[in-house]
């Protein structure tokens, strides 16, 4: 019978982890979790395009209430600001004994493990390994006009690079290389996949993107290959895996525990065994293939471990974000939005605010809207607008989320061009349908004396739809 009690107590553990690491990778590592420790694991990830910011914004948004238990985060900005904010609580794991201290804070808010690059991925079929850029500067150079490509800078990997590149050059300088970079008709994309694809089809020579993502390419055998960037300069970008604790977590013993899994000298094993190709920080677990050990260069020098340095970044990365937006770079999305409340407006909204201004122009108003609402053909029309205008809401929402996914991946010089061509048929479509019920529309101007000066101060005569010719006239 205690076996029993055991065997459901067992049964009744579980943990729930907020995971922003890419989930082909991490799901196997949480599944194999479950197996091990018969817990049972609650995996929330992020998406793609919002990498790390989303879990981010939730975790803060559930600060007074936790839901969550650890936080795995695929870069350090996200995390370093849940710091500041007291979102996380201090845990020293001693499954980390054999990482290097510069990946740890030192008050043990989190910890680094298994960790990835920031590397320029270039098309070989189109680019000379000796006339590939070795720098990010380089991007900047007329010569990439217009062939860079890099994901969305306020979000994942990309908002730690520039942030770190803004902790590390200044302000000064790294204001000068995004203007610049911006100026050389650099491409926003939806993530460093994106980047990558983009490189590979030859739709652009060059991105930045991570080690993990050019590892997918250069495994099926696309025409791609990457370069460590200022590898003898600033340093290379070298971007951790950080784990933490959630504070007031519901289940902190178990949380605990799943952190001590994830820190473990295995993890990084099959991490950087599987297609994640992630660097171990663990002294002795051997390196993944087509990737360099970092002892091979030289790292980008980031204490992550010093509260000074996690100070700047937490005010350096938001505010890079709004420079970009400044700059004009707009997510395809917002088009989607504009196009679909167009639309709308178009089908739905006009013709109502059409009928009231009718109305609104006649002498006795209140009367004409009686008249008008109990007349039958009316009521029919009424009830077509509204149902009209329900159907295209729904609709244009289903189409645009479509047409936001094929815009933001389509690599074209005239890509306001193409958005236009793909958006404008939709509108005009709508308009063309709603001028097909021309004639009731007639119907009304007639009858609530819509310019018709003949009729004003008497009763207005019925007029049959047939008539609508006559009515125009008039």
């Amino acid at each position: 019978m205690v076996a029993g009690c055991r065997g459901a107590d067992r049964s009744a553990r579980e943990v729930t982890a907020y995971v922003s690491a890419d989930r082909p990778f991490s799901e196997p590592i949480m599944q194999e979790y479950q197996r091990q420790s018969g817990v049972h694991v609650n995996v929330v990830y992020d998406t793609e395009e919002a990498k790390s910011t989303g879990l981010a914004n939730r975790l803060l948004a559930e600060k007074d209430r936790p839901q969550a238990d650890v936080f795995w985060s695929n870069e350090p900005v996200r995390t370093l600001v849940l710091k500041s904010r007291g979102v996380l609580a201090p845990y020293q794991s001693a499954a980390a004994a054999g990482i290097a201290d510069t990946f740890k804070d030192r008050d043990g808010y989190w910890t680094g493990f298994s960790a990835r690059l920031r590397v320029i991925v270039y098309n070989t079929a189109k680019v000379a390994d000796g006339d590939a850029p070795r720098s990010v500067f380089d991007l900047a150079n007329p010569r990439w006009k217009g062939q860079v490509a890099i994901a969305d800078p306020r979000f994942g990997s990309t908002s730690f690079h520039v942030a770190a590149l803004y902790a590390e050059v200044g302000d000064e300088r790294a204001d000068d290389y995004f203007r610049t970079l911006k100026a050389n008709d650099v491409k926003i994309v939806d993530g460093n996949s994106v980047v990558r694809d983009m490189v590979a089809r030859g739709d652009v020579l060059v991105g930045l993107t991570d080690t993990d993502d050019v590892n997918v390419a250069i495994e099926a055998k696309q025409p791609v290959a990457m370069i460590l960037p200022d590898r003898d300069g600033i340093g290379v970008p070298v971007m951790p895996n950080m784990v933490s604790l959630v504070a007031g977590s519901p289940h902190a013993e178990e949380g605990k525990r799943l952190i001590d899994y994830l820190l473990s000298a295995e993890v990084e094993r099959r991490l950087a065994e599987s297609d994640a190709v992630q660097i171990p920080l663990h002294a002795g677990v051997a390196g993944p293939k087509n990737m360099p050990p970092i002892s091979s260069f030289k790292p980008m020098t980031l204490d992550y471990a010093r509260g000074r340095d996690a100070g700047r970044r937490r005010h350096e990365a938001p505010r890079v974000a709004p420079r970009f937006v400044m700059w004009g770079w707009r997510s395809s999305r917002t088009l989607v939005i504009v196009a679909a409340t167009a639309a709308f407006a178009v089908v739905c909204v006009l013709p109502s605010l059409y009928m009231l201004s009718a109305i609104a122009r006649s002498q006795d108003p209140a009367a004409v809207l009686r008249t008008t609402l109990l007349d039958s053909r009316q009521q029919g029309l009424l009830y077509t607008t509204i149902v009209l205008g329900s159907c295209t809401a729904a609709l244009a929402t289903a189409l645009g989320a479509g047409l936001g996914f094929v815009l933001a991946r389509i690599a074209l010089p005239f890509k306001s061009v193409v958005r236009i061509a793909l958006v404008a048929p939709a509108v005009f479509a709508s308009i063309r349908d709603r001028t097909g019920m021309d004639l009731r529309w007639r119907t009304i101007r007639v009858h609530v004396g819509w310019r018709d000066r003949r009729h004003r101060g008497r009763a207005l005569p019925a007029v049959d739809a047939r008539d609508g010719s006559r009515a125009a006239a008039r």
